[in-house]
């Protein structure tokens, strides 16, 4: 059983990790995947609405994202090729993104523009 210590530490690291626009699209990006596929980088994370520089894109996943997300276990990912898939502790962080999807209840100013599943998420 997990210390009240340990439980507030990976709550902490869940919301850390879907602070970023980045690292949610990377999660939805593999909830809409198979369990066990990989994905190519950069284009799993980077949002059909918001396109980012993708040579930009692969130096902050490469430097910033995955390797927290990795520490995390939530994801694995390879550089060579380039390439992410989930980790032993995925279903912790993409079970939380689900939960926000499926919520009524958050104020639609924090989620416009977010894309879950392929769909954007209109005010």
């Amino acid at each position: 059983m997990q210390s009240i210590e340990d439980l507030a530490d990976r709550w902490r690291l869940i919301y850390r990790t879907l602070a970023s626009g980045t690292r949610r699209q990377l999660v939805g990006s593999l909830l809409e995947a198979d369990a066990g596929q990989s994905l190519p980088l950069p284009e799993a994370a980077n949002s059909p609405e918001y396109r980012l520089d993708p040579t930009l894109l692969m130096t902050n996943l490469k430097h910033e994202h995955l390797p927290m997300m990795a520490d995390a276990s939530f994801i694995e990912w390879d550089e060579n090729p380039f390439r992410v898939r989930r980790g032993s502790r995925f279903d912790e962080i993409g079970r939380v993104l689900l939960a926000i999807d499926d919520s009524d209840n958050i104020p639609e100013h924090l989620i416009e523009g977010c894309y879950f599943h392929g769909e954007e998420v209109d005010s």
